[in-house]
């Protein structure tokens, strides 16, 4: 298993391959390895729209970061 955190300045539930993970932003999220779309829930007040990833070689604690900005 690999590891995923999401930061955004507003909690937003995290959508991983067009699908709700149930998880929040600043969760520790754990996937399968490999190719993710990352984008988050709600109003659309953020930037990357969507973010592809490669997930590979985290750990729990060394979680990937994947960072949204406010528009």
């Amino acid at each position: 298993m690999e590891y995923l955190l999401v930061g955004f300045t507003d909690k937003r539930r995290v959508i991983i391959d067009d699908v709700d993970s149930g998880q929040y932003t600043g969760d520790v999220i754990e996937l399968e390895a490999g190719h993710h779309d990352i984008t988050l829930s709600g109003t659309e007040d953020f930037v990357p729209k969507k973010k592809p990833i490669i997930l590979r070689d985290t750990t729990e604690l060394g979680p990937m970061g994947v960072n949204f900005e406010k528009k």
